[in-house]
């Protein structure tokens, strides 16, 4: 599946802001919230003509889980190919 990617400065990993994705509550790290919320207000203009429920954004905090400590050295090896295969690379600098 065709999906975009987020790249972002993660900010102070003790500053935590609770989000919702898909309805399920996520604790973010406030700088990581605060440019998903960004993305809520461009991205109709990003994709007019495509739903926005079948949008799919990788975000390395919420795909890789962060409570294993094998998943994220396998998955960091790998993002040399997730960005350059993404739709698009959406930054956020805060």
């Amino acid at each position: 599946p065709t999906y975009s990617a987020r790249s972002y400065v993660w900010g102070d990993p003790t500053s935590a802001d609770g989000i919702l994705l898909d309805g399920h509550p996520f604790q973010a790290t406030k700088n990581l919230a605060d440019g998903l919320r960004a993305l809520t207000k461009i991205l109709p203009k990003l994709t007019p003509d495509q739903n926005l429920a079948d949008f799919r954004l990788w975000v390395d905090a919420v795909c890789i889980n962060q409570e294993d400590h094998v998943e994220p050295n396998h998955e960091v090896a790998r993002m040399g190919s997730i960005y350059p295969s993404a739709l698009s690379v959406l930054a956020w600098l805060g």
